[in-house]
């Protein structure tokens, strides 16, 4: 979402949305992808289709960037080593022509592209900054003079409660009526009382 909101340019593709043939994503990664963003959560990097993808963006020369969650850590030798023992099913994909030499490859090559962390916490303030760095823009600050009308709450500890209170509150600003009303999601560092009065 925040990426269209920075121009017609980008467009955002989630390999998610597109499962009924898992085997095309690769061709989508090699033919159909400018940028591949890999969302470095703990166990991205022992998911059998996550990594194809992922050797498939670096046997194509895709543009690669690693958004770094808190408990992502890049593979050391030992994970490269013991891979094949700790993702049985990785050898699957040699029907798809992905060896476990590409693989081992991928793993080591992983350290060399761009690394942007993601705070332990989420905010709409983290997710713009985000986008900026991944498509060098800058977006107009957040909604200034705008009353806060419609309050949302989320358990601040929960990156995806968070996340999806924020695709919430963008839904419900487009369906508001009113001119001027916006929502916000509030996070563990909110002031209710400066932001709403009895």
């Amino acid at each position: 979402m925040e990426l269209r909101q920075r121009g017609s340019q980008f467009t955002a593709f989630l390999d998610s949305d597109h499962l009924t043939d898992l085997t095309r994503l690769f061709s989508y990664v090699s033919s159909d992808t400018q940028t591949f963003v890999l969302l470095g959560t703990p166990s991205v990097l022992k998911r059998k289709w996550c990594m194809g993808e992922l050797v498939m963006a670096r046997i194509a020369n895709v543009d690669t960037v690693v958004l770094s969650f808190p408990d992502f850590d890049l593979p050391d030798e030992s994970f490269v080593r013991n891979y094949a023992r700790l993702v049985p099913e990785i050898k699957e994909l040699s029907m798809y022509g992905l060896g476990l030499s590409e693989v081992h490859d991928t793993l080591r090559w992983l350290s060399t592209v761009t690394n942007y962390p993601i705070a332990s916490q989420f905010s709409k303030e983290g997710v713009v900054a985000t986008v900026g760095q991944l498509t060098n823009t800058v977006t107009q600050e957040f909604q200034q003079g705008h009353t806060t009308e419609y309050a949302i709450l989320a358990d601040p500890g929960n990156m995806e409660a968070m996340a999806t209170a924020e695709v919430m509150g963008t839904f419900l600003t487009r369906l508001i009526p009113e001119r001027g009303q916006a929502t916000r999601v509030f996070t563990a560092d909110s002031n209710v009382s400066r932001t709403y009065r009895a």
